[in-house]
C-alpha cells in the first residue's frame, strides 16, 4: 500500500513540475539569485526527493546539473522529508500531550540539516558523480552558497518550533494536506489528458512515454 501511494505521489508531482516551475519561477528565481543560491534549492527545502522535489529541482535549476542533484537528492533527502512527511506522519501517531517533545526532536534535527547537506555535498564532490556519462561539477563554493537559503529556512523553522510550536505544527499539517490535494489533482489531470486528450492544466509533463521519447532524457 505504501509503495502504491508513493508511486502515485511521484507521478502526480512529476506531471506538475513544469507548471509549478512556471508559476513559482518569477518569485523564487530572483529571490534565490539575490542570496547567491540556485533556485532549485527551493524544491529540496520543502519537498522530499520522492514527493516531487527531484523533478521540481530539475525544472528550477536552469541547466545547472550539480545544483539540481544537490537539491533534488541531497537536500531533498533531509529537509524536504522532514517538512512534508516526518512531521505530518508523526502528528498522526503521537498523543497531543507529546507534541512538545515532537517539536523539540524536530528542532534538534532541523538545525543539523545544513551540516548534513554540506557533508553530502563534499562526498559528491570527491565521488566523481556522472549523469548520462558526463561528470557533474560539484564545487565547494556551490555547496556553501546554496546552503544560505537552507540555513535561513532551518533557523526560521527552529525558532517557530521553539516559541510557537502548536502554530507551527498546525501549519505543517495544513501544508501536508494541501500537498496531497495538489498531487492528486495533478495526477488526475495528467491521466485525463492521456486518456481523453483534455488539457485541464496547461503545461503538464506527459507521464506516459510517447514515440521518440528516450528513457532518462
Amino acid at each position: 500500500m505504501a509503495m502504491g501511494a508513493l508511486g502515485l505521489a511521484m507521478v502526480g508531482m512529476t506531471a506538475l513540475a513544469p507548471v509549478l516551475a512556471h508559476l513559482l519561477g518569477p518569485v523564487i528565481i530572483p529571490l534565490y539569485e539575490m542570496l547567491g543560491a540556485n533556485p532549485s534549492m527551493f524544491a529540496g527545502t520543502l519537498l522530499a526527493c520522492d514527493m516531487g522535489g527531484f523533478f521540481l529541482a530539475k525544472e528550477l535549476a536552469g541547466g545547472d546539473v550539480a545544483a539540481w542533484m544537490y537539491s533534488g537528492l541531497i537536500l531533498g533527502s533531509m529537509m524536504g522529508p522532514t517538512i512534508v512527511f516526518s512531521i505530518p506522519v508523526a502528528l498522526g501517531i503521537i498523543e497531543p500531550a507529546d507534541r512538545r517533545w515532537l517539536a523539540l526532536g524536530v528542532l534538534a534535527g532541523i538545525v543539523t540539516i545544513p551540516i548534513g547537506c554540506i557533508a553530502g555535498g563534499l562526498v559528491a564532490m570527491y565521488s566523481g558523480v556522472e549523469i548520462n556519462g558526463q561528470p557533474v561539477a560539484f564545487t565547494f563554493a556551490l555547496i556553501l552558497m546554496n546552503m544560505i537559503p537552507v540555513i535561513i529556512v532551518a533557523v526560521l523553522v527552529a525558532l517557530g518550533l521553539k516559541f510557537i510550536p502548536e502554530k507551527m505544527i498546525n501549519g505543517f499539517q495544513i501544508f501536508a494536506k494541501f500537498l496531497v490535494a495538489l498531487i492528486t489533482i495533478g495526477l488526475a489531470a495528467a491521466v485525463i489528458k492521456f486518456l481523453l486528450g483534455w488539457e485541464l492544466i496547461p503545461g503538464l509533463d506527459p507521464i506516459f512515454m510517447a514515440p521518440g521519447d528516450q528513457p532518462a532524457r
